[in-house]
């Protein structure tokens, strides 16, 4: 291969050097598969800390936002005076906690609520009614 290489670098048709190397011209212009470079991991300069991480969980599940979406909670901080990080990345951390899902009913959901949501205290009968009428899913 590397012969037809450097006949076809001086200037030889590649039929030519396909013809003397005995390789057909597909195999010898096809791209090798290249064996891939270790490349130098950079971490962003503007990375949150574990500490900051920790600080907006705090703060996303104290009562008070626990019901709210991302986009309420960075409102409200806001108004505070307070910014600590970005909607964007208040939902990274909250996905990366697995808190994303549900978040409006933690707090209004009371413990009958829980318990009827649970669908092995109840009849297959009274399953359906219950939950035709509460609109459970």
């Amino acid at each position: 291969m590397a012969v037809y290489r450097d006949l076809t670098a001086a200037t030889i048709p590649t039929r030519t050097a396909a013809r003397l190397t005995g390789v057909s011209r597909a195999t010898a212009t096809r791209t090798l598969v290249q064996t891939p470079t270790r490349r130098v991991v950079v971490v962003p300069v503007n990375k949150l800390s574990a500490t900051e991480r920790a600080q907006i969980l705090t703060l996303v599940t104290s009562p008070e936002l626990v019901d709210l979406a991302p986009i309420q909670i960075y409102a409200r901080l806001l108004d505070q005076g307070v910014y600590l990080a970005s909607i964007s990345t208040i939902y990274r951390v909250l996905a990366a906690n697995k808190l994303v899902k549900g978040r409006r009913r933690l707090a209004r959901q009371g413990p009958l609520l829980r318990l009827l949501r649970d669908d092995r205290y109840l009849l297959p009968l009274h399953r359906r009614r219950l939950r035709s009428r509460l609109r459970i899913r």
